[in-house]
This record gives structure tokens, sequence and C-alpha cells, in this order.
């Protein structure tokens, strides 16, 4: 039996809330209006099976969502991992937060706020202007600017040591909405990695790319399958084990190389 995550936990609350609304609304009604079978709606309910992963972000549009659960809805079906023990339905306080682009454009769009924020948690990390400027290869005049627009973002903190901390430990942003932020973000990201093409050794990177034929009905189980790898990617680099010493950024492009049809 699969355990019960958010996504599941939402699905259920969705479905009492609108049994709440209208009496005769029933199992069949909901499984309808998710382009479901009953019974597959039944177990994904109970949790004894997940939501179909090409269905994942088709379900979580129709449940009309705010953009914080809707991130949270896809990353849960996704890959389980957030803990129904961080949820809390009456206020949907979350350790996971979802970044908004109009509070937080230049976070989002400007490489060097994430870079800091994967910074400080560098073994060798010093609380020290020119050492961060140095490390990330930019002006001391931005790395000031980069750390104070987090604070005031409430994204850092100083704790007792006055040392730099991090507020929360993950960020989503909504990556399938049209965010000009986020569109800012991946065109600086590919111009970095056309620098990066030339002046780093081969042995320290690795471009590929792969042209293949295909039908545009999988992509939203390869952007899923994208996703998992990012997680597995992050998670062999993390190894409490070894120090960490290093920031890296890992881009996946894909994207149809031919004319969609009408």
């Amino acid at each position: 039996m699969q355990k019960n995550n958010y996504a599941t936990t939402i699905l259920n609350r969705v479905l009492l809330e609108r049994q709440k609304r209208n009496s005769q609304y029933s199992m069949r009604s909901y499984a309808k209006q998710l382009d479901l079978n009953p019974a597959s709606l039944s177990s994904i309910l109970k949790g004894k099976r997940k939501l179909p992963i090409e269905n994942i972000e088709r379900i979580a549009g129709k449940l009309k969502l705010s953009p914080k659960e809707y991130g949270l809805f896809v990353t849960s079906a996704l890959d389980g991992r957030v803990n129904p023990k961080d949820i809390n339905l009456e206020n949907h306080t979350f350790n996971r937060e979802v970044i908004n682009e109009k509070l937080h454009h230049k976070i989002i769009a400007e490489w060097e706020y994430y870079a800091f924020l994967s910074l400080i948690n560098l073994d060798n990390y010093q609380n020290d202007l020119k050492w961060i400027a140095k490390k990330l290869q930019i002006s001391q005049k931005r790395a000031r600017e980069v750390i104070c627009g987090l604070i005031e973002a409430k994204f850092i903190a100083l704790d007792e040591n006055g040392r730099h901390i991090r507020t929360k430990t993950r960020y989503n942003t909504s990556d399938d909405i049209i965010n000009q932020a986020l569109i800012e973000s991946h065109q600086e990201s590919l111009q970095i990695a056309q620098k990066k093409l030339t002046s780093i050794e081969p042995l320290l990177r690795d471009f590929c790319s792969l042209t293949f034929t295909g039908n545009i009905s999988k992509m939203a189980k390869a952007k899923a399958l994208i996703r998992e790898f990012r997680e597995n990617i992050d998670e062999l680099f993390s190894d409490e084990q070894e120090e960490a010493n290093d920031i890296f950024q890992l881009n996946i492009q894909l994207y149809p190389l031919t004319q969609l049809d009408e």
C-alpha cells in the first residue's frame, strides 16, 4: 500500500468539500471531472495506488489549487517526498516554499541569489564579503546587494554567531505558468552555460544532446522523469559523508524540434 502524501490528502479534501456543497456529489462525478476511472480514483484516495504519472499536472490544474498548493501537489505526486507530518491543512504551512514572482522577481530571475543560497551551505563558507565575491566571481557591491535582498525577502537570516543561514531549505516556482522571472532566469542560465562550454575543461563538465522522434503526448511523463532525475542528482551531491566545497548548476532542455500540428 502506498503511503498517503500531500497529493492524496488534497484529493480527499477536495472531494469532502464538494460533497459538503452538494450532497448528491459522488465518487463517479469526481472521477469524471478528473478524467479518471472511478475504481482507480477510489484506490488513489485510499493510498493503494499512485496517480498516473502522465496525468499529474492535468489533474492538479482541474483542482483549482493555489500556486503554492499546485507546486506541492505535483512534487508530492511525483516523488512522495512531502511528509504528511509537515502538512497543516488549517494554514497550509510547509517546509517547501513556493516563490511569488511579483514579490521576488529578482531572486528568481538573477542567478546570483540562488547561487548565494547554495554558497552558505558550503562546509568552507566564510561570512566575508571579499571571499563571497571572489567565490561567485562577482563584485563586492553586487554581493552586498544580493545578501541585503535575501535578508529583506526573509530568505536568509543571521544566527547567534552572525553567520548567514537559510530560513527555508527548499523553494519551488510555478514552472508551468507563464512567468517572466522564470523566463529571464532560464535565459540567463543558457548564457552562463555558453560561457562554461569554452571556459571549463571537458572533464569538469558534461554537455550532451539527443535528437529523436516521438509523440508530444509523452511530454508530461518526460517532465516528471526529468524532475525525478533532478532530485536524484541533488541527493547524490548532498552526501553528508563528503565535504561540500563547490556549487553546481544543472540545466536540462527538452522541447519539440519540429512545429506542432494544430
